[in-house]
């Protein structure tokens, strides 16, 4: 319950926006989360790209998107920053792959970003 009750407090220091794209439609939307950096975020023309595979996405079972870690990259691949994303479920993958006898309710699994520009 932890987990996935506190993105609502992120949500209040973030633009209104993120949080009239998540519960515009639907006001008890859940949000996942895994916020290790995972992920490599470069930019590219026009934005950013993020990839990366996170291990242990609580909450995956539960959310209709998921906060996710990065370490922003410059032109010479050397981290300058670690940032959280606001990704949508349906520009990840999930893999199924927490299979633990505690913690099942957790609906933990990892998701994969194979290039994701926001």
């Amino acid at each position: 319950m932890m987990i996935l009750g506190v993105h609502q407090w992120e949500f209040g220091i973030m633009s209104p926006q993120a949080g009239d794209d998540v519960w515009a439609r639907d006001p008890v939307v859940l949000v996942a989360s895994s916020y290790a950096p995972f992920g490599t975020l470069t930019e590219v023309e026009g934005g950013y790209r993020l990839t990366g595979l996170y291990r242990t996405s609580s909450g995956t079972d539960h959310g209709e998107s998921a906060f996710l870690g990065a370490m922003k990259m410059n032109a010479q691949g050397v981290p300058v920053d670690r940032m959280n994303l606001l990704v949508p479920r349906t520009d990840y993958a999930i893999e199924d792959d927490w299979f633990v006898m505690g913690l099942a309710g957790t609906g933990s699994k990892s998701l994969r970003l194979e290039s994701w520009c926001p």
